[in-house]
């Protein structure tokens, strides 16, 4: 029930066609064999829609198109109070054609130019910053998919034409885990691409050089044309793999949760608690518990959390305090005689620094010390405090 989109859509089609086209190809035709793809069907709808009919908790009332509190009704009487909301305007704008529009949209969004070339938001870790493509092969991807739609309606052995039609049918579904949702297209939600893409370019690109070389006597010259065109491609990968990504790498992977996990490891005996905020990660509970192989039950038996609007919010759990934001309330949370080890970012340590000196938790000639920054990034700063209350 609580699978990736991915497992509930892609798997249960794909599973479905491979059973057909095994019984289809079977020398003894069993009807009742028809019913293994009949149910995995089902079941793929029935998880679905019970996915889509949790209350708050469901992922998908947040990021599907579907999702009841996404003015999608507002949007249409917009639309129609424009049109002077005659019948015209009621057959134009309703949830059939909004939805369907959108759908259709966020569907072909995955097979235009500004999906395949270009570069992605370098925050998102969970997506390549590079472009999918390089610009001199995108015609090549669209010609290896119409000739593989070509190959599919060619007198060929069967055999063939089922192995095109299971590499175009998964190309062709890979990008419904992502229609379904906002923000399309997402790489991340339309993984099953990957890989059809760059197999259908590369049978684009040798079918169109064979019909070339019959066709053209001048193709050692197309062949050069291409090939510069590719190495400059090349070369604006490699630019940014060797200069731009390396002074990336922090922003888009972690580097400062990285750091506090090598703190954590070095020094889990030497601090009574180990006290960051949402303000350097959203769910800083996971970090601890990868880099330390926090016991599962020991994390259960101690964790404290909190249910708010569907999203269950870990505020502590053996040693670990998370909080909103590091400020004057965090020493409610602070036990005494206990050794403190505080986390922050440059804004909260703005806010922290005084509290401390005025408390005399830290002197002020330890203010070099203390405010000594935990990484050399001036966008990703992060400061350790060490006191005792």
């Amino acid at each position: 029930m609580f699978s990736y989109n991915l497992g509930r859509i892609v798997s249960p089609i794909l599973l479905s066609i491979f059973f057909l086209i095994n019984i289809l190809n079977s020398q003894k035709l069993n009807k009742k064999l028809f019913l293994i793809p009949l149910l995995i069907i089902l079941l793929a709808f029935y998880l679905i829609f019970k996915q889509s009919s949790l209350s708050l908790s469901s992922r998908m009332q947040y990021v599907g198109i579907f999702g009841a509190n996404k003015g999608l009704a507002l949007e249409i009487d917009e639309f129609r109070g424009h049109d002077k909301n005659n019948l015209k305007s009621r057959l134009l704008h309703n949830k059939l054609t909004f939805t369907g529009i959108t759908l259709l949209g966020n569907y072909l969004s995955h097979f235009s130019t500004d999906f395949l070339l270009n570069y992605k938001d370098h925050g998102n870790v969970s997506e390549s910053h590079t472009p999918l493509l390089f610009m001199i092969l995108l015609p090549f991807y669209y010609t290896g998919i119409l000739f593989g739609f070509k190959e599919l309606f060619k007198k060929s052995p069967k055999e063939k034409r089922s192995q095109i039609f299971i590499l175009l049918f998964v190309l062709l579904i890979a990008p419904l885990p992502s229609t379904i949702t906002e923000g399309a297209p997402s790489s991340k939600r339309s993984l099953a691409m990957h890989g059809f893409i760059e197999l259908f370019t590369a049978f684009g690109l040798v079918t169109t050089f064979s019909l070339l070389k019959h066709k053209l006597k001048s193709n050692k010259l197309i062949v050069f044309i291409i090939g510069v065109l590719f190495a400059i491609n090349v070369g604006t990968f490699l630019y940014f793999f060797y200069w731009i990504y390396p002074k990336q790498y922090g922003y888009m992977y972690a580097v400062r949760e990285n750091k506090i996990c090598e703190v954590i490891k070095a020094k889990y005996q030497q601090y009574d608690q180990f006290i960051f905020s949402r303000r350097i990660d959203g769910v800083p509970y996971i970090f601890p518990l990868f880099c330390l192989q926090f016991p599962p039950e020991k994390y259960w038996q101690t964790r404290q959390s909190r249910f708010v609007d569907g999203w269950h919010y870990i505020d502590a759990f053996d040693k670990f305090q998370f909080v909103d934001v590091v400020d004057e309330k965090i020493f409610d949370k602070l036990a005494p005689n206990n050794k403190i080890a505080l986390f922050t970012n440059e804004e909260e340590k703005k806010t922290i620094l005084p509290l401390l000196i005025e408390k005399k938790l830290i002197s002020p000639d330890q203010q070099l010390i203390m405010t000594k920054s935990l990484i050399n990034n001036p966008k990703l700063p992060l400061y350790l405090f060490t006191f005792r209350l």
